[in-house]
């Protein structure tokens, strides 16, 4: 069983152990992990792009897709 409200729970957790096992802050952790999938989806000839997030500014959602 998996909803929004959970995933954002289990990603929150997983950054904050990958962030402790590296020494390393939070930010710092959620940058390299970034950095890592944009390069993984454009070395697929692909390209991020941002999913718009909700009223308050939140919750935006990057995405891998296919070059236009």
């Amino acid at each position: 069983m998996c909803g929004s409200h959970f995933c954002g729970m289990k990603i929150t957790e997983d950054v904050r152990k990958y962030a402790a096992e590296m020494g390393i802050a939070e930010k710092e952790a959620l940058k390299k992990g970034m950095e890592g999938k944009s390069r993984e989806c454009s070395e697929k000839g692909n390209e991020m792009y941002a999913k718009a997030g909700d009223r308050e500014g939140r919750a935006v959602r990057l995405a891998c897709r296919a070059k236009q």
